[in-house]
C-alpha cells in the first residue's frame, strides 16, 4: 500500500476556492454522512455548516495528501499513469464544500485529457479512465464523506473571513514548503 503524500501544492489550490457558506436544514433524510459541526445540504449530497453567519474551511492542521491512484485490486485494461489526476481527486475530496460529484467529472476530464494528449497512442485509455470514474462514482462516497470529515470544520464569520483564513494557510503551506 502506497503512503500518504502531500498532494502538490497546485492541487490544493485549484480546489481549495470550494469555501461554501450555507443555512441548510438537515431533515433527517439519507445520503451523506457530516462532521465536525457540519450538516447535509438541501440536496443531501455535500456537507455545509449550519449556523447561518459560519462557513465551512480546511482545518488548518491537516494539509491534503494524497495516495495516488488505486483499483483496490480490480485490473483495468488500458490503463496509464493517472497519478496526476489522482493526486488532484484526492484533494477535491479533502476541500471543504466540494461536491463529490464535481470531483469525479474533473477526474474523469483529467484523465481523458491526459489519453487525447500524453497517451494517444493507446486506444484503450479513455475507456481505462470511464473505469476508474465509474469506480469512485459508485464506491467513493464514504471516501469522499471520511475526507470532508477529516480536513474541514466551521468557523463564525463570513466568506470574506473563509478567505483570509486561506490566504493564512496558503502562506503557511508555501514557508513550510519553500522555506521562504
Amino acid at each position: 500500500a502506497a503512503h500518504p503524500r502531500p498532494a502538490p501544492p497546485a492541487a490544493f489550490a485549484a480546489f481549495a476556492l470550494g469555501v461554501t457558506s450555507a443555512s441548510a436544514q438537515h431533515g433527517g433524510r439519507r445520503g451523506v454522512q457530516c462532521y465536525n459541526g457540519m450538516v447535509a445540504d438541501r440536496s443531501n449530497r455535500r456537507c455545509v455548516c449550519p449556523k447561518k453567519g459560519s462557513v465551512a474551511v480546511q482545518l488548518a492542521s491537516k494539509m491534503p495528501e494524497s495516495n495516488g491512484c488505486s483499483t483496490m485490486g480490480i485490473k483495468v485494461g488500458g490503463e496509464e499513469d493517472f497519478t496526476s489526476c489522482c493526486d488532484l481527486h484526492d484533494a477535491c475530496y479533502q476541500t471543504c464544500g466540494m461536491a463529490q460529484k464535481k470531483c469525479d467529472q474533473d477526474f474523469g476530464d483529467c484523465m481523458k485529457d491526459l489519453c487525447k494528449s500524453v497517451f494517444s497512442h493507446n486506444p484503450q485509455c479513455e475507456g481505462a479512465a470511464n473505469m476508474y470514474v465509474m469506480g469512485v462514482s459508485m464506491f467513493g462516497g464514504g471516501g469522499f464523506a471520511e475526507s470532508q470529515h477529516e480536513y474541514c470544520e466551521c468557523k463564525e464569520g463570513t466568506t470574506v473571513g473563509a478567505i483570509a483564513h486561506y490566504k493564512d494557510l496558503f502562506a503557511k503551506f508555501y514557508k513550510d514548503h519553500t522555506g521562504k
